[in-house]
């Protein structure tokens, strides 16, 4: 998956603390940086039309628009529309209390969805 709890980053540990702090016993998933990134778009959707209904005004604001996010560094790629973002290389092991979590060991940066690109061209 694109996202893990233990990615090292001061975004991501506090979107996981601030999870923390409202359902403790929640574990930090994919969902986590789906609702991030989905809201921080939207803002900016409509931070970029000044709230009014404006559908091509908003996705001309989303082409190309990039942000950190709790799985590090994000954008929107102004041709397809898909995400381009960092693809880590993760080795399990367990943490200081005993859990099995995933520590990324290598980053390959700002990748495109390679499926999407092959299926675009068939």
């Amino acid at each position: 998956m694109f996202y893990s709890a233990t990615h090292n980053s001061p975004l991501n540990k506090a979107a996981v603390n601030a999870l923390a702090e409202v359902t403790p016993k929640a574990i930090p998933t994919v969902q986590l940086a789906n609702a991030f990134d989905g809201l921080h778009v939207i803002y900016h959707m409509v931070k970029a039309t000044d709230g009014k209904r404006d559908g091509p005004k908003a996705m001309a604001a989303a082409k190309g628009f990039s942000w950190e996010s709790p799985r590090g560094p994000v954008k929107i790629d102004p041709a397809s529309r898909e995400f381009v973002q960092n693809v880590y290389m993760r080795v399990v092991e367990k943490d200081a209390a005993g859990r099995f979590v995933n520590r990324e060991f290598r980053t390959f940066e700002m990748q495109p969805d390679y499926g999407r690109i092959q299926n675009a061209t068939k």
